[in-house]
């Protein structure tokens, strides 16, 4: 049976006739062999729209002719054209202006299109542009495969992917797993680089190129030879294996593996490593070479030469600066460099500079500043008196000062020394520690995260976190700075949230807290200590026995508190003092403890090579178990 239902051009009616021709052609299929609605549902391509619409029926083939801005869709999948065919729903021809959209990330377009919802394949031809986020595909003829979200082309293709253009004879593009493979002249150009092979294969979304072939890869200073491997055109890291070769200029490299750090401007040669120019020869198990510092390493089987230098070295490994002409040794060493004395297991040099680098067991000393260093790594350069001082995980570098007649221990993760005066005018020299500052003297422990050290005025300045012992006495605020004299301690200030607590017999602690406190020292012995800004004291109060009547706990806007014998013996109090005095049974002794209140007495150090142990500061109230009296002495009257 054939029938023919008119089309209408632009009628008003168009609509309406569609309706009614699905309706039809719903209750009519069963008659004409077609599959049940429930089996063809998914598979059915549906008419959104067009101008011009004629249906037929051919024999058991129904005909939907489309035309003029028509639309379609199937699933997830909406096509437009100028004009289509449509055969049982199923088949779908599409021409001019074809516009194949696959859910919101993929579109393609071309001139002409052959849709299969059954197979769900569809063939495009002419001017074909397939769209996927950041990637586009030009060709002529593609084959896309919804099944498999695979796209092909064997006639020709180019492809990109952000900047990088890549083209073939013969290519795929996997829309669900973003990888593109390419086959036969294959040609990528970026803005890094240009290459040129036979296979490759294209991770679009990070962006990897994985050579399956010889491949010649051209930079702008480099050519590359490799015939397996992978680029990453984002950060520059490329690994070329099988018969790598590297050439630059005069300058030619191979190794079992050339691995390319573009970011770093590095390149590594990975076994049987060999690069020669027309003055240098170098060969190792391993090559590393920086253009930023023209440097080289080379490890295993080491062995450099310089034709220009007549010099030539050979050791287990070797570092060597072209410009600079500088090599390492390695193997324990002694460096005498009065008044400097360095021994290490390894030590690199440059003459030019100044600069020297050691490793291993280093044992540092500088007679003329008494100081004595102990460390696993040291940078150094004598013209600056400069240096910095570091050890590996979990080992800390150690510094000895002579002071006062008495030894100072000094270590943390990092210790150095600069001189800030560069001209020369000023010789004054500073030492300064960084992380994890651990400070051991007779008279003195302290933890910080960074202190400074001028031996010219003999002050110590310590930062993040600070806290600092004398005696039965913790100090802690944002800032301490801690003046010597020839005596000893002269004075100690402490800048920012800073509080002063005094351990009376480990149960309690007289208090002073302030936004700044200064405590000066007579004799190695507490003389003074001034508060000031939101100044506040918890005080305990003792009888002429010795034994506790009760605590004071005062705010006021400064206060001094003056000292004998170590002993608090007289508060003064400024600027609107408030002031509540408790009995000692009735306090409650955790309560009444200062906002900032923390003892610290685990962290101090106990003994000099204790700084070398990192125990970690209680920076918010320690509540402790209910107080037990029975030790202790309370006048209850």
């Amino acid at each position: 049976m054939v029938f023919n239902i008119a089309f209408f051009k632009n009628g008003g009616m168009y609509h309406w006739i569609l309706i009614a021709f699905v309706w039809l052609t719903s209750i009519l299929s069963p008659v004409y062999g077609q599959k049940s609605p429930s089996s063809t549902e998914d598979k059915r391509v549906k008419v959104l729209f067009a101008k011009d619409f004629l249906i037929s029926q051919e024999g058991e083939n129904s005909i939907q002719k489309l035309v003029g801005e028509v639309e379609m869709k199937q699933k997830n999948i909406r096509m437009y054209c100028d004009s289509a065919i449509i055969q049982n729903e199923t088949l779908v021809w599409a021409y001019g202006n074809v516009v194949f959209w696959e859910g919101d990330s993929i579109k393609v377009f071309s001139n002409a299109m052959e849709f299969n919802s059954d197979s769900s394949i569809a063939k495009l031809i002419g001017n074909i542009q397939l769209n996927k986020n950041k990637s586009k595909l030009f060709t002529d003829t593609l084959l896309y495969d919804l099944n498999r979200k695979l796209a092909t082309y064997k006639d020709g293709g180019i492809f990109y992917s952000g900047d990088t253009q890549l083209s073939s004879k013969q290519g795929s593009y996997n829309t669900e797993t973003y990888f593109a493979a390419f086959k036969d002249s294959v040609v990528v150009i970026d803005s890094d680089f240009a290459l040129r092979s036979d296979t490759l294969t294209f991770d679009t979304e990070k962006e990897i190129i994985y050579f399956n072939a010889p491949t010649r890869l051209k930079t702008d200073s480099a050519e590359i030879y490799t015939e397996s491997g992978f680029y990453e055109t984002i950060s520059g890291k490329a690994d070329f294996i099988q018969k790598a070769q590297y050439k630059k200029g005069d300058e030619t490299a191979t190794a079992d593996t050339i691995r390319l750090l573009e970011d770093q401007k590095k390149y590594l040669l990975l076994g049987q490593a060999n690069l020669s120019d027309s003055l240098h020869a170098a060969t190792g198990d391993v090559i590393i070479f920086s253009e930023i510092s023209d440097q080289l390493d080379i490890y295993g089987t080491a062995h450099y030469i310089d034709y220009e230098k007549d010099q030539n070295i050979k050791a287990d490994s070797i570092r060597y600066n072209k410009k600079e002409g500088t090599y390492t040794t390695r193997g324990r060493s002694l460096i005498i460099d009065p008044p400097q004395f360095l021994e290490a297991d390894q030590v690199d040099y440059q003459e030019s500079t100044g600069f020297g680098l050691a490793f291993g067991n280093i044992i540092w000393r500088d007679t003329s500043e008494n100081i004595t260093l102990f460390c696993d790594s040291l940078l150094y350069q004598k013209s600056k008196e400069y240096f910095k001082a570091f050890n590996k995980v979990n080992e800390r570098p150690l510094m000895m000062v002579l002071l006062d007649n008495d030894s100072l221990f000094l270590s943390a993760k990092t210790l150095s020394s600069i001189r800030p005066d560069t001209t020369g005018m000023d010789s004054t020299r500073i030492f300064l520690a960084d992380q994890e500052v651990r400070v051991f003297k007779s008279d003195l422990q302290a933890v910080c995260d960074s202190l400074s050290y001028n031996p010219t005025d003999s002050l110590i300045s310590m930062f993040k976190n600070p806290v600092a012992w004398t005696d039965t006495s913790q100090f802690s605020a944002d800032t301490l700075i801690l003046t010597n004299g020839k005596q000893g301690i002269k004075e100690i200030n402490l800048i920012g949230n800073s509080i002063i607590v005094n351990e009376l017999d480990s149960i309690f602690y007289n208090q002073i807290q302030g936004r700044t406190i200064d405590a000066f020292f007579v004799d190695k012995n507490l003389d003074l200590m001034s508060a000031k800004g939101n100044a506040e004291v918890v005080y305990y109060i003792k009888d002429e026995d010795d034994a506790y009547v009760g605590v004071d706990k005062t705010s006021c806007g400064m206060m001094n508190i003056i000292f004998g014998d170590n002993e608090v013996e007289k508060i003064v109090f400024y600027v609107k003092p408030k002031t509540q005095v408790l009995p000692m049974l009735k306090a409650d002794h955790l309560k009444i403890r200062l906002s900032g209140f923390s003892w610290n007495e685990e962290a101090k150090p106990k003994f000099p090579l204790d700084v070398l142990n990192v125990r970690q500061l209680i920076r918010a109230t320690n509540p402790q178990p209910d107080v037990e009296f029975q030790n202790i002495r309370i006048n209850e009257n």
